[in-house]
C-alpha cells in the first residue's frame, strides 16, 4: 500500500514510522526538516501524562506514556524524563480551586483504572521533597510518578531516521496545496516545490496531520471543522543559586497549578525553568502575530508563578517558545477518516494536548489505515462540524 502522510511534526511521523513498520511505502510531505523551530513539534520539551477527567484521555495518555518509554530505549534516544507529576490542588472554595480539585479527583480515579499510579502527599510531606516549592496555601498534592516530560524536536528527528532506516519512507520537501480525488476516493495529492513548481503525489491512502495548515487541505471536503488557531506561547527562565538548585530536574517533577492556570518544567540543565499559562491569553496585551508575548505579559506570569516558586522573583528571562494551540470548541480531538471521500484521513484539533497521545493515537492511526483494529477507539474524536 502506498500512502502519503502529510505533516512532518510528531504525529507525522508516528504516522509514517509505524507504516512502514508494516510494510507499507509513505511519502512524507513536509517542506521542512523534523522538529524544526517554530513548529509545534519543535520545542525542547512537553508534559507527558496520563491524569485526566476524561476516561478516554487517561487511556490514550497511559498507553503513551508506555510507548515513549520503549520507543526510547529501542531508537536509543532519551525521548522522554520521567520526573514524574505534581498536581498542587490549593486551599479554598472559590470556583477556580474547587474547579480543579473536582478535575483531579475524577483525575486520580481515571489513572488508577486504567493501571497507572496516583499518590496524595500531605503539604508537609511536599515542602520536604521539594523544597522550592511553596506549600502553604495547599490542601494536598498528587503525584503521577509514570508522568514527566517529552522532548519533542529530538523525538521528531530520531523517529525520522528511524523511518529513512526502513527504505519505506520518502520525504519529500514540499508544501501540500489540495488532496487528489478519483471520484469519491482519495488518489494523493497536489504539493509545491521548494522552486514553485507543482507536482503530484500518487497514493492508495492519504492522512492529513499538519496541525492548522492542515485543516484547509480537508474543510473543503468535509467543512467547517471549527478548529481555530490561538496564539500561545511558555517562558524560560534562569533562577540563580541556590534556589535555582532547588528548581532542577534531580529534585523537582513536572507541574501543575491548574487552579491558578499554570504548569511547568524543572531546569533540564539546558533550557532553564519553564512557565506556561495553562490555556492561551491574550486580553489587553495580546500576542503578537509570531506568537511573542509582551513585556508585561511575561512579568504578569512571572509574578504568578512566583506564588509556588518563590525563587523566580530573582529570576533572569531566557525567551519565549510560541507554541500556538489548534483547538477545538470542546478539546477533543477530531481524528478519523474524511465523511463523504473512501481513503482520506486527518488527524487534527489537539487543542494543546498531541505529543503525549501522539505515540497512542498515532499507532492506532496507523493501524485505521492498513485496516487493523486500532489500539484505541478512535470513535469518540470523529470528525464533526
Amino acid at each position: 500500500m502506498n500512502v502519503a502522510v502529510v505533516g512532518g511534526g510528531i504525529f507525522g511521523q508516528v504516522i509514517a514510522w509505524r507504516l512502514a513498520l508494516r510494510g507499507h511505502r509513505v511519502a512524507l510531505i513536509e517542506p521542512t526538516g523534523p522538529g524544526n523551530a517554530g513548529s509545534g513539534s519543535g520545542d525542547r520539551s512537553r508534559i507527558v501524562r496520563a491524569l485526566y477527567d476524561d476516561r478516554g484521555f487517561a487511556a490514550a495518555g497511559h498507553l503513551g506514556l508506555a510507548l515513549w518509554r520503549a520507543w526510547s530505549e529501542a531508537l536509543g534516544a532519551r525521548l522522554v524524563e520521567p520526573t514524574g507529576v505534581v498536581y498542587f490542588d490549593r486551599r479554598g472554595d472559590d470556583a477556580a480551586a474547587t474547579g480543579f480539585r473536582s478535575w483531579l479527583d475524577r483525575g486520580v480515579a481515571n489513572v488508577r483504572e486504567v493501571g497507572g499510579v496516583a499518590e496524595e502527599i500531605a503539604p508537609d510531606e511536599a515542602a520536604r521533597r521539594w523544597p522550592g516549592v511553596a506549600t502553604s496555601d495547599l490542601a494536598r498534592v498528587i503525584l503521577e510518578p509514570g508522568g514527566g516530560f517529552g522532548r519533542p524536536a529530538l523525538a521528531c528527528k530520531a523517529i525520522a531516521r528511524a523511518s529513512l532506516a526502513t527504505g519505506l519512507v520518502e520525504p519529500i520537501a514540499a508544501t501540500a496545496e489540495r488532496v487528489a480525488l478519483r471520484g469519491a476516493r482519495a488518489a494523493g495529492l497536489l504539493a509545491r516545490n521548494p522552486d514553485g513548481s507543482l507536482r503530484a503525489i500518487e497514493a492508495d491512502a492519504v492522512v492529513v496531520a499538519a496541525g492548522f495548515a492542515g485543516v484547509a487541505l480537508v474543510s473543503e471536503i468535509a467543512g467547517d471543522l471549527g478548529i481555530r488557531r490561538l496564539p500561545h506561547w511558555t517562558s524560560y527562565w534562569d533562577v540563580p543559586y541556590p534556589e535555582g538548585a532547588m528548581l532542577g530536574i534531580d529534585r523537582l517533577p513536572v507541574w501543575a497549578d491548574l487552579g491558578a492556570a499554570m504548569y511547568g518544567f524543572p531546569d533540564d540543565g539546558e533550557s532553564g525553568f519553564k512557565v506556561a499559562w495553562h490555556e492561551p491569553r491574550g486580553g489587553g496585551d495580546e500576542v503578537a502575530a509570531d506568537g511573542a508575548p509582551s513585556p508585561a505579559q511575561v512579568e504578569a506570569l512571572r509574578r504568578a508563578a512566583m506564588t509556588r516558586f518563590p525563587g523566580l522573583g530573582a529570576a533572569t528571562y531566557r525567551g519565549h517558545y510560541a507554541c500556538a494551540y489548534d483547538a477545538t470548541p470542546d478539546e477533543v480531538f477530531q481524528i478519523g477518516p474524511v465523511p463523504g471521500v473512501e481513503g482520506l484521513y486527518f488527524v487534527g484539533g489537539m487543542s494543546g494536548h498531541g505529543f503525549k497521545h501522539a505515540p497512542s493515537l498515532g499507532e492506532s492511526v496507523a493501524q485505521l489505515v492498513v485496516g487493523e483494529a486500532p489500539a484505541l477507539d478512535l470513535a469518540p474524536y470523529r470528525l464533526r462540524t
